[in-house]
Parts: structure tokens; sequence; C-alpha cells
């Protein structure tokens, strides 16, 4: 064979492998995408930070709470917009107007006030950055499950509809997107946590006996509990600071 043409088809191979171990560029929307993610995980870290120093809870403890939240308001709002395409979409179909039942109307609503909703807290204009796309998060979820035809045991016909229009306007497909993200801050939540316990001293490893002990059954339960037990996560802290709060003192964890 011709040594020129040895040495290119060498040239093209290695020039591929090089292509194939580079990491794939980020598109524009990607890029954008995770500078929203970080401005909302700051915003939300600052404004939690600023009513924990207010509440004299600012400390180690909540510090976790806070990044944990932070992440999960990205879960959410990724949650917020997968939703949104859907119930936009919810918005035109011709049996709303059709079938204007009483049910069908009231039902038709909730779609509304979520589109409403969401619309408004991508503006994020609000003091509080997390709150309505945590609310908005848990009510998407909410009609994942109503309307899920093949768990439903004595459906409506308003049931059926309305079921079968979030199946055809692709909540199945916002529904795998939504499990997706949750799976990423899955991780960064157990890393966040494992982090912590494995730091703290014995003294403070008995401050947080709940938390160590929530933990590894939480790691247990299949992606699906794990989703639906998040808030018990997020509760542990809430209890905890209310009752640092009854006892008027400050948390040493």
């Amino acid at each position: 064979m011709n040594t020129k043409l040895i040495i290119l088809l060498l040239g093209t191979v290695a020039f591929a492998h090089i292509c194939a171990a580079r990491p794939e560029a980020k598109s524009s929307e990607e890029i954008n995408e995770i500078k929203k993610d970080n401005e909302l995980q700051d915003k939300v870290a600052k404004f939690m930070e600023k009513i924990l120093k207010e509440k004299d809870l600012f400390n180690d403890h909540f510090k976790v709470f806070i990044a944990v939240t932070s992440e999960y308001a990205v879960h959410a709002r990724e949650s917020v917009q997968q939703g949104l395409k859907v119930c936009r979409l919810m918005m035109n179909e011709p049996f709303i107007e059709k079938l204007d039942t009483e049910d069908i109307h009231a039902r038709a609503e909730d779609f509304a006030f979520y589109v409403t909703k969401a619309e408004a807290s991508e503006k994020n204009e609000g003091d509080d950055p997390a709150s309505d796309l945590f609310e908005l998060s848990e009510r998407i979820s909410r009609f994942i499950d109503i309307y899920n035809i093949t768990l439903m045991e004595k459906p409506t016909m308003e049931d059926v509809l309305f079921g079968l229009a979030l199946e055809k306007n692709g909540i199945e497909e916002a529904n795998k997107e939504i499990e997706k993200s949750f799976s990423k801050f899955l991780v960064k939540m157990i890393d966040i946590v494992d982090k912590y316990i494995a730091n703290l001293s014995a003294e403070n490893k008995e401050a947080e006996t709940k938390l160590i002990e929530f933990m590894p059954k939480y790691k247990a339960l299949d992606i699906k509990d794990q989703k639906k037990k998040i808030r018990d996560f997020f509760t542990l802290f809430k209890l905890k600071r209310a009752q640092d709060e009854d006892e008027g003192k400050k948390t040493t964890v």
C-alpha cells in the first residue's frame, strides 16, 4: 500500500479518536439553561440564608438544608417547565369547550391555573424564588398520578378524557424528563448529606440521629418512592427548626 495513503489513513483514525474523546460542545441553549440554574440556586441560597440568619439558625445543619433545597429548586424548575409544555397544549383540547360540563370546566380551570402560575414563576420576580416552583412541581406530579389511566380503578368519563388528552399531549415524555431530572438531583442530594454526616463529630452525630437514621432507609427505596418521600427529608429540618425556636436557643450542630 502507498506510504502516503497509510499515513493519511492513520491520521484520519487518530483524528476520529480525538473527536470521540473530546467532550461534546454545549449548545448556546444548554449554556443558557445552566446559567439560569446557577442563578436560581444562588437566589434560593441567599434567600434562605437571610431568613435563617434572622432567626439565628444559620449553622452547619441548616447549610445542608440550604444546599439540598437549592439543588431541588433546579429539579422543581425542570418539572414545572415540562408540565407547562403539556398543560398549554391541554388548554386547546376541543372536548373542553364542546363538553362544557361543570366537572370538565373545573378540571380545565386546574390546568389553566397551572399555566398562569408557571408562566409567572418563570419571571422569578418574588422575594421567595422557590415556593411557587415547589408547589407547581407537586401539582404536576398530582396530575400525572390522578390521570394515569392504567391506575384508575373506577374512572369516570372525565377521568378518561383528561387522561387520554394528557397522553396525547406528551405527559409520558414529560414524566420521563422529570424523573431524569430527579435522578440528577438525587445524586447531588445524597452526596451533600453523606459528606456532612461523614464529617460530624461524635457529639454532633448524636444531635443528627434522625437524619443519620433516615438516609439508609431512604436510599433503599426505589426511585418512585424516593420522589414521593423527599418531603420527609425536608421535614426533618423543619421539625428541628421549630424545636430550636420553641426552646429559644441556638443550635450547636
